[in-house]
């Protein structure tokens, strides 16, 4: 064990260089947990420890300040402040964005988007699961193949009034749902402008109105 003795001149290599290895490894170490912890801490302790060193940044003038002068410019600051503002501004859109998602996803109420032949673009999983079709089919498709043949006359007007008037049309109409069933659903169909300002798709809500049509089905 006379190694342990050693000066730091007759150390040996390999031992230095282990060292070393494991120096590197804990400084690692210790930005990973620096930078979970900051994760942990959230946005807004990031803006704040921003905004605390902004408070105490010295502002120098150019002529008064030294070549060497070590400090921070409070532009700097202020730029960093304004793009973690504008990250917290992201994650809030993005938390809305979801929020919005799941709603719709998830709502009581069949959600259609339609163009003007009636061709659906977007369909929630409750329209799906009320016309008894899975979304992926769904998508793509024309609604009046699910109209049942006395209705589709009025479907088709349904459609020629939503986009000849700005206001919502509310139509009842027999469609084909799930199992096979006729259901008296109500759609009530809104216009939606499109790259040219004009009408090119409306959004259409879906509604099982049966029992309150027809109390004995």
């Amino acid at each position: 064990l006379g190694f342990l003795h050693q000066g730091a001149g007759d150390r040996d290599p390999l031992l230095l260089a282990a060292g070393q290895g494991v120096g590197a490894l804990q400084g690692g170490l210790r930005h990973v947990q620096a930078v979970e912890r900051a994760d942990r801490e959230g946005p807004f302790r990031r803006r704040e420890a921003l905004q605390h060193r902004r408070d105490e940044a010295v502002v120098v003038e150019p002529a008064e300040q030294d070549v060497g002068d070590d400090v921070e410019p409070v532009h700097q600051i202020e730029l960093l402040l304004q793009n973690e503002e504008l990250r917290e501004v992201q994650l809030e859109l993005a938390n809305s964005r979801d929020l919005y998602s799941d709603l719709y996803e998830v709502a009581p109420v069949g959600y259609l988007t339609l163009d003007r032949k009636g061709m659906i673009d977007r369909a929630n999983f409750t329209a799906a699961a009320m016309l008894g079709i899975e979304r992926s089919l769904l998508v793509g498709r024309n609604l009046v193949a699910s109209v049942t043949r006395r209705s589709r006359d009025d479907f088709h007007l349904h459609l020629q009034a939503v986009f000849s008037e700005d206001k919502k049309v509310t139509s009842d109409l027999t469609v084909i749902g799930e199992a096979g069933m006729e259901r008296v659903m109500q759609l009530e169909s809104q216009s939606v402008d499109g790259d040219a300002d004009v009408p090119d798709h409306c959004r259409t809500a879906l509604i099982d109105v049966t029992q309150q049509r027809d109390p004995a089905a």
